[in-house]
């Protein structure tokens, strides 16, 4: 990271810093969602100025920044809760709480503590040299032999496996054995809602980038109506920060697509003895 970068990324946050006071005084719901935006705004532009572009935004700025390793897999924690706070604020049908306004505050000392971390280890390093014989790694690629693929991508969330079956699957008799037929599918996070189907779901299979709410935005309003159905994540982004945060919130299991249909029916046949 250029200390150009760095230097916009501060300029950014400072841009914002007195907003962080409003936190501390009672107000009105509308305020507090505008200070939750705001604080947001300052925060993005922040991340932007790191990864050096400003065509990125939300979730996908947040991994890119951890893909670049300026933030940490924690950091980027505190960010995602900040801005599932940032996109409730937005709906002018919901009025934020105390929990929204401490996930803001959180995710933004998050991100600022970053710059304050000691820089000891870049002195420590005059093993500049040492880069340039980066020789060595030549073999690694030839260590990691295409292990038995069949198990990386099918086996479950604790194997680093993924599924990868969009909702259209869900009304549908799939072939082999065994067979489940599945209740219903929705376009969106907010015409499953409407229909009122969490109330009566055994098992749900969210994709994690829906139009509108997100998988992931779905599952902690679940979790915090206290409904606890079993949920199985899918996503064609997949990375260290969304296989955390899936595992995170409660996935039973995670896939990746393409995927295999079997090991896939076998989950959901899991997640329902489970439940």
């Amino acid at each position: 990271m250029s200390p150009q970068n760095n230097q916009a990324a501060l300029a950014a946050l400072n841009g914002v810093r007195p907003v962080l006071a409003h936190f501390d005084k009672p107000r009105s719901a509308e305020d507090l969602a505008a200070d939750i935006i705001d604080l947001w705004t300052g925060a993005e532009r922040s991340l932007q100025a790191l990864v050096g572009t400003s065509s990125l935004t939300g979730q996908q700025l947040i991994r890119a920044a951890r893909q670049a390793e300026v933030i940490t897999i924690d950091q980027a924690h505190s960010l995602l809760e900040f801005l599932a706070a940032r996109d409730r604020a937005n709906r002018t049908s919901y009025k934020p709480t105390q929990a929204d306004g401490e996930a803001a505050v959180d995710g933004f000392k998050a991100l600022e503590a970053g710059f304050s971390a000691p820089g000891p280890a870049k002195q420590a390093s005059p093993a500049a040299p040492a880069r340039a014989v980066y020789t060595p790694r030549t073999p690694a690629p030839v260590k990691p032999q295409p292990p038995p693929q069949p198990v990386s991508p099918y086996a479950p969330p604790s194997a680093g496996g993924g599924y990868r079956q969009p909702p259209a699957y869900a009304g549908k008799r799939m072939a082999g054995p065994p067979t489940i037929e599945m209740p219903g599918s929705f376009a969106s996070a907010e015409a499953f809602l409407q229909a009122g189907a969490a109330d009566t779901a055994g098992c749900l299979v969210l994709d994690i980038n829906l139009p509108g709410l997100s998988g992931f935005q779905l599952q902690r309003q679940l979790m915090a109506s206290g409904r606890k159905s079993p949920v199985i994540f899918i996503t064609a982004h997949d990375d260290e920060v969304t296989r955390a945060e899936a595992g995170r919130i409660g996935s039973v299991a995670y896939f990746r697509k393409p995927f295999d249909g079997k090991v896939f029916l076998r989950e959901i046949v899991r997640a329902l003895k489970g439940n």
